[in-house]
């Protein structure tokens, strides 16, 4: 039974991938899915909703996709052994992560973290640390990304696996990157004009390894090869752009409403089921409709919120969030911190809006590395910032400004001509037992002093 399902599967999902309609081959998927419902087979089940979410995959709808893979590895708990549990949370992660849901993806390797403490083999180790590094990667948290690098090195050196310890240099890379390494990026550049050391085609295809060649490229200060990189990073967006348009039309109403109610075969289970693929078309309208707000409309909030130079909220979402901010008890305060750059005119004046701009960036970059992900970060004005952290003793809130302080102490920018740029910076620090719903009023009169003082 087992492989008679397997061949059925295989020929639905990979046979005739360029002849055969996308709408047609999940019509046969949702058919057999509906056959293999009736008679409870849990193990067959896993098997098909896995297969649905490679053929969602395919077409770049992966949030449609993580759905299919956690209905296989939940119905697959109760009848797979241990390891092979944790194979499909991969794919869950790998969706979840593609599609911009990292809250979600990290609920899931928290589960394979959970999941591995009772298999503990080399080999699903080093999936969890895999998972635990891409998802710092990608949401910039170095600092995390540096421990799970270390850790997972540890179990990449007993097992064997090429894919696996390519992407570990890449992630590698990217923290080098990130500490400006020099010989480490250009190390990694080297391996990549050979075909024996580079990385597969597969792997030259994403975005995100196209837009860190890109970054590195331009850090290594080869301007044609970060050219060349930025060409390939469109081309495939346009590409996946494209694809997930044509994806959409496929998922219509009309073309899936055809494929499933053709399975029909009396007047009765006709009706039956006609009903039921209006209800399975508007759901899947529904969740496209989901997934076009999901990545176009809280993207777009989100730029709304952003202060464009920085990445970092402007200075409406700041303080609307600070605003919101409750009191706390006797013992803890609301710390916030106005940091000033004062000599950003001179600076922009005598070395120009590129350089200034640079410092502006390093700024931003290292307060997000020098916070928590729950503390408030943005930029107020042009040269200053606020962090806000909430809820907190004060000796320790004074320790996390020291050590902020400290770090931007660090920053300095090299112009073309050699000449170092360091920013003139200033703390001022209010801390209150209250809520900061007068914020605005706080900003005001640090700014006052401030004003007076110069």
């Amino acid at each position: 039974s087992d492989i008679y399902l397997s061949s059925q599967l295989g020929l639905i999902t990979e046979c005739g991938k360029d002849k055969q309609d996308f709408g047609v081959k999940l019509g046969l998927l949702f058919s057999l899915l509906e056959s293999y419902s009736k008679q409870d087979d849990r193990k067959a089940l896993a098997h098909i909703h896995n297969n649905i979410g490679l053929l969602y995959s395919s077409i770049g709808q992966r949030v449609l996709a993580a759905e299919e893979y956690e209905k296989s590895y939940r119905l697959g708990l109760s009848v797979y052994e241990e390891k092979n549990q944790l194979a499909p949370l991969i794919s869950i992660i790998s969706a979840l992560t593609g599609s911009g849901d990292f809250d979600n993806a990290k609920r899931m390797i928290d589960e394979l973290g959970e999941g591995n403490l009772k298999v503990n083999t080399p080999l699903t180790n080093s999936w969890y640390h895999f998972a635990l590094s891409r998802h710092y990667y990608v949401t910039e948290n170095y600092i995390e990304m540096k421990k799970s690098l270390r850790t997972w090195q540890a179990f990449l050196t007993q097992i064997s696996n090429k894919e696996m310890a390519k992407l570990y240099e890449w992630y590698a890379t990217a923290l080098c990157l990130n500490e400006a390494d020099k010989e480490c990026v250009k190390a990694f550049l080297d391996k990549q004009q050979d075909s024996k050391t580079a990385m597969s085609g597969r792997f030259t295809k994403q975005e995100r390894y196209l837009s860190f060649l890109v970054k590195a490229h331009l850090f290594m200060g080869n301007l044609e090869a970060a050219g060349d990189s930025f060409d390939k990073y469109v081309d495939i967006t346009v590409e996946k752009m494209q694809q997930q348009q044509a994806s959409g039309r496929v998922l219509g109403v009309a073309n899936l409403h055809n494929k499933i109610t053709g399975l029909e075969t009396n007047i009765e289970e006709f009706e039956r089921k006609r009903w039921q693929a209006v209800f399975i078309l508007l759901g899947i309208t529904l969740c496209f409709a989901l997934l076009v707000y999901w990545t176009v409309g809280r993207a777009y909030l989100r730029r709304l919120g952003s202060d464009p130079a920085t990445g970092l909220l402007n200075e409406q979402a700041v303080l609307s969030k600070i605003r919101k901010i409750k009191s706390t008890n006797s013992e803890r305060v609301n710390a916030l911190a106005l940091i000033n750059v004062n000599n950003l005119c001179d600076i922009q004046s005598q070395y120009g809006s590129t350089e200034s701009d640079l410092l502006i960036t390093q700024l931003a970059s290292c307060l997000k590395h020098a916070t928590r992900d729950l503390d408030i970060v943005g930029r107020v004005s042009t040269d200053q910032f606020i962090v806000c952290i909430q809820d907190i003793q004060e000796s320790i809130a004074k320790d996390s400004f020291n050590r902020i302080e400290s770090e931007l102490s660090k920053i300095a920018v090299v112009t073309k001509n050699r000449h170092d740029i360091e920013p003139n910076i200033v703390m001022h620090i209010y801390n209150a037992n209250t809520g900061l719903s007068d914020v605005d009023e706080v900003i005001s009169e640090i700014r006052e002093s401030r004003n007076k003082a110069m």
